[in-house]
């Protein structure tokens, strides 16, 4: 019988430590999700980078002229990479 109230006691106990971490945890919960934020756009933007650099993508050069002068653009072997390619160039040559 002993062992039975030693693991109600125990449950209790572990209920306990629960309460006291959900509560410690809920007065930081700004901070827990601004700096989920923060990681979810450092992966993001971790992502782009490894795709541009995995594909030789450059930065393009912007400045003020209103033109868009395209020099050499990638093509892909990709049929929907290609036709998304293909109709974002027709867009910016209309």
């Amino acid at each position: 019988m002993q062992y039975f109230g030693s693991e109600e006691k125990l449950v209790d106990l572990e209920y306990k430590l629960f309460l006291e971490i959900r509560e410690k945890i809920s007065k930081e919960i700004l901070r827990i999700q601004k700096t989920a934020e923060i990681v979810a756009t450092l992966d993001v933007l971790t992502s782009f980078a490894k795709v541009a650099e995995d594909l030789n993508y450059v930065r393009p050069i912007v400045d003020n002229s209103g033109e868009i002068d395209i020099k050499e653009r990638k093509t892909s072997s990709n049929r929907k990479n290609a036709f998304i390619s293909e109709v974002l160039f027709q867009m910016i040559h209309i």
